[in-house]
């Protein structure tokens, strides 16, 4: 039966970041769980194409979760107290949680993808004191279907950070959101295929700013 981890970047004491291999309340440095794998009698499938950020090991995800499926494994029989991790083990909580993937390619947003968050959005439009009611958006968004939208990689914090609001702004609202981690490239997609794709699974809290929904589009000329 295959060992349950998570994967995560965590910040070093000191400095610099590491690729954590979560299991159970331990997280256990990928870098030095790999070496000691590597080293080992036991090992089998390898090495890992990167130990140093989780980014690297997704552009070769497939590989590399089968080399991960291994270590987890070994860690766990090994026990993650035996000395040949010493140095790289760390309990969960104190450690400060960095994004997972720090710098991702893109992140992309779903919107529209259920109708009560619709009826919100309406809400918001036409009771949040930001739109002139006689410029609300006339389109019928609760049949609307979904889209996406993009975010810049650059807005991502980690679980406990401080959340830096814009300071003119004062409509915040914020969703959980399940965020999807792709491991394998991919394009035209068939939805029974899709999952094949999926390296994993996030939580993930979408911030925006509400009363920037909507703009004034009428045209003023000079």
């Amino acid at each position: 039966m295959a060992t349950r981890f998570a994967l995560g970047t965590y910040a070093r004491q000191g400095g610099g970041a590491l690729v954590g291999l979560v299991l159970g309340s331990h997280v256990v440095d990928v870098a030095i769980a790999h070496a000691a794998y590597r080293g080992s009698s036991r090992s089998g499938p390898g090495p890992l194409t990167d130990t140093t950020t989780l980014l690297g090991i997704l552009e070769d995800w497939e590989r590399n979760f089968e080399v991960l499926q291994e270590i987890a494994a070994f860690v766990g029989r090994e026990g993650p107290a035996s000395a040949m991790f010493r140095g790289g083990v760390f309990d969960a909580p104190a450690l400060r949680a960095l994004p997972p993937v720090l710098r991702p390619s893109k992140i992309l947003n779903c919107a529209a993808n259920y109708s009560a968050h619709l009826a919100e959005m309406r809400q918001y439009t036409l009771h949040g004191g930001n739109v002139d009611p006689a410029k609300v958006y006339k389109g019928d968004k609760e049949n609307a279907e979904p889209y996406f939208f993009l975010k810049a990689p650059s807005t991502l914090i980690g679980a406990q950070d401080d959340i830096v609001l814009p300071a003119l702004d004062y409509q915040i609202d914020w969703e959980a959101e399940l965020g999807v981690v792709i491991g394998t490239r991919g394009r035209n997609i068939s939805a029974a295929r899709s999952l094949d794709h999926v390296a994993g699974y996030t939580v993930f809290n979408d911030v925006s700013c509400r009363n920037r929904l909507w703009h004034d589009t009428s045209l003023n000329t000079v």
